[in-house]
């Protein structure tokens, strides 16, 4: 038996997008938790590693440089 698979490109600017928004994942965890359970400081704490790593996400300008951030 042999498995085939479809080999397609994903362009460094599509899967930049993927990534930013799995950065942003904590974040959004947090929120859907509801007003009266968010802790602000872990919100905050969230938000600034997402920005972070979406900085470096931006700063990638191959597949692997975007690799190493994985």
């Amino acid at each position: 038996v042999q498995i085939i698979w479809d080999a397609y490109d994903i362009s460094v600017a599509d899967r930049k997008a993927g990534m930013k928004a799995n950065a942003n994942f904590a974040v959004q965890q947090l929120l859907q938790g509801g007003v009266e359970n968010l802790d602000l400081d872990a919100l905050k704490a969230a938000k600034d590693a997402a920005t972070a790593k979406q900085a470096q996400i931006d700063a990638a300008t191959s597949h692997d440089e975007l690799d190493a951030l994985m």
